[in-house]
């Protein structure tokens, strides 16, 4: 039995926070594999891996094995083991990771920037942190100075 599959569970957080993500797996819940094949295609183009495999689902899911195959080489081709996976379930042609390369650099860019600006969001509370404990000082000094403190 051959098994297609659907990546919904495993949430990359691109797409997680994709709307046509989002919408893709809704429409795909209520079995518009349509409508889900033209969310998914949408977040397809703009790269996302997760996107591009659910895109070859629904299209197969919408009997347009063509398009199927197009998502899925092109997510096999950035290294995709699930869309890898879909292909010889469907006995389709596996390509060479080709792309892979240049997605591994693609996120490690993104993972660097990240962390980057992670860092500068915990200086920023640090610095706000700080300030409110200065301010807290001062008060207490005040509030010793003149004798009113509960």
């Amino acid at each position: 039995m051959r098994k297609i599959y659907f990546l919904a569970a495993a949430c990359i957080v691109a797409s997680c926070a994709n709307p046509q993500f989002e919408e893709g797996m809704e429409r795909i819940n209520r079995g518009d594999n349509l409508g889900a094949y033209q969310k998914f295609v949408l977040c397809a183009t703009q790269g996302d891996l997760l996107c591009m495999n659910n895109a070859g689902v629904a299209a197969i899911r919408a009997g347009n094995r063509e398009q199927a195959k197009h998502w899925w080489t092109l997510a096999a081709r950035h290294g995709s083991p699930s869309a890898i996976t879909n292909l010889v379930e469907s006995g389709m042609p596996i390509p060479s990771a080709d792309l892979k390369a240049s997605t591994d650099a693609a996120t490690a860019r993104a993972n660097a920037q990240y962390e980057r600006q992670r860092e500068i969001d915990a200086q920023q509370e640090n610095s706000e942190a700080i300030k409110n404990i200065s301010e807290d000082v001062k008060k207490l000094k005040m509030c010793k100075e003149l004798g009113a403190c509960l």
